[in-house]
C-alpha cells in the first residue's frame, strides 16, 4: 500500500493527475507517462535516461483522466500493431504521431 501502485495509490495518496510525453533524440524513442503532482521530478529521472525532449505535459487532470489517457494511447497503439520498443511505454519514433493526435482528441473531447 505505501507503494500507492494499482487501487492502492488512492490510499496511499497517490491521485495520477499528470501525464507526459517525452522523446529520446538519438535513440529515436517516446515514451508517455503519467505521474502525481508536478511532472518536474519525473521528466528529471528521463532526461537522465536520455529523454530530453518533452513533446507534452497536462497537469491537474480531473481524477483517472491522466490513467486513461495512458490506457487509450497503449491501447490504441497495439490496435495499430505497434508494439513497445522497451517496457510498456516506450516506442520507436515513429509511433510519435498517432500518440500526439490520440492525445488531442482526448484531451479535446474533454472540454
Amino acid at each position: 500500500m505505501q507503494q500507492g501502485q494499482g487501487i492502492c495509490r488512492e490510499c496511499a495518496g497517490k491521485i495520477w493527475d499528470a501525464f507526459y510525453i517525452v522523446q529520446d533524440e538519438s535513440a529515436m524513442i517516446v515514451k508517455v507517462g503519467i505521474t502525481s503532482g508536478s511532472p518536474r521530478p519525473r521528466l528529471m529521472l528521463h532526461a537522465r535516461d536520455g529523454f530530453t525532449k518533452v513533446l507534452l505535459t497536462a497537469t491537474g487532470l480531473p481524477s483517472k483522466v491522466a490513467p486513461e489517457l495512458e490506457t487509450a494511447v497503449l491501447r490504441a497503439l497495439t490496435q495499430a500493431g505497434i508494439s513497445p520498443v522497451r517496457g510498456r511505454e516506450y516506442f520507436d519514433m515513429t509511433a510519435k504521431d498517432l500518440i500526439l493526435e490520440i492525445v488531442d482528441r482526448r484531451l479535446l473531447k474533454r472540454n
